[in-house]
């Protein structure tokens, strides 16, 4: 367990490390800004592999990002258009929760940051995550064992080597703690089930979907923590660094927006989880 997290953690050290060179020689493959007429638009390419919460590889994902940022009656307006493609291998391509939560596509969100203060993700206020925390359930946390993979603080599952007899975990929330890793907030729910499940390979297909999510979010954030050159951000700061458009302002809205992708994915397994 200690291994894959300090392996992960290189890996995501050396994609923060590529994102610095990137922002300081814009004319990479990589990354790449331009202003036209008053837009300041930004292109990143990535491409990497994605992982099942207990380790196995789900397949690989090329994914391109354009950011169109625009100052208007002191407001700052963003469009952030998604495309991703993903090759899942054997046997998740063939499960059709998987090809479900992993298929091909595009995706536009609008942000728009108005007061300095006040982020809005289509049209809704996005909540700030350290002043709406969920209380902790006071039942007590999802029990750690050493033969889990993924994120057992937060949301997993494993099986009993057998590949049919399955054990899942999973809080409600999360909340941001000003680091590249969220704490677990909200109820918990752990239950034992079976492949059989009619209900198995979705929550299972959420919970790795979570786990994706959330690397982003960890990847983004050490990407934000080099280019501020500070170690701790705090929600303010992040709308902040939004405001700016400097090369910061990108990897600040892919951090927010990561974040509340894994936010949503944690809570939707939960829901699932609790099903079985």
């Amino acid at each position: 367990m200690k291994m894959k997290f300090y392996s992960s953690f290189k890996t995501m050290l050396s994609f923060v490390l590529s994102l610095v060179v990137a922002f300081s020689a814009i004319g990479t493959s990589v990354f790449a800004s331009e202003k036209q007429s008053g837009t300041e638009v930004q292109t990143f390419n990535q491409s990497r592999e994605l992982h099942t919460s207990d380790g196995d590889l789900l397949g690989t994902v090329q994914e391109t990002t354009i950011i169109e940022r625009k100052e208007i009656k002191g407001s700052v307006e963003y469009i952030l258009r998604q495309n991703k493609d993903y090759t899942l291998v054997s046997p998740y391509a063939e499960i059709p929760a998987y090809q479900t939560k992993f298929q091909d596509g595009s995706k536009m969100t609008n942000y728009s940051l108005k007061d300095g203060n006040k982020l809005y993700r289509n049209g809704n206020l996005v909540k700030d995550p350290t002043a709406t925390s969920i209380k902790l359930n006071s039942a007590g946390g999802i029990q750690t064992l050493s033969d889990t993979g993924g994120l057992p603080g937060l949301c997993h599952y494993y099986d009993a080597s057998d590949w049919y007899n399955y054990h899942f975990a999973c809080y409600e929330d999360m909340d941001y703690t000003g680091h590249y890793y969220g704490v677990a907030a909200g109820g918990n729910v752990q239950k034992d089930t079976t492949a059989a499940h009619y209900m198995f390979a979705t929550a299972k297909a959420e919970v790795d979907a979570f786990e994706n999510y959330y690397n982003d979010f960890r990847m983004h954030h050490l990407a934000t923590e080099a280019l501020a050159g500070i170690a701790v951000i705090t929600w303010v700061n992040l709308l902040a660094f939004i405001g700016t458009g400097a090369g910061v302002a990108y990897e600040a809205l892919q951090t927010v927006n990561s974040w509340n992708d894994a936010d949503d994915a944690i809570n939707d397994a939960y829901h699932y989880i609790e099903q079985f």
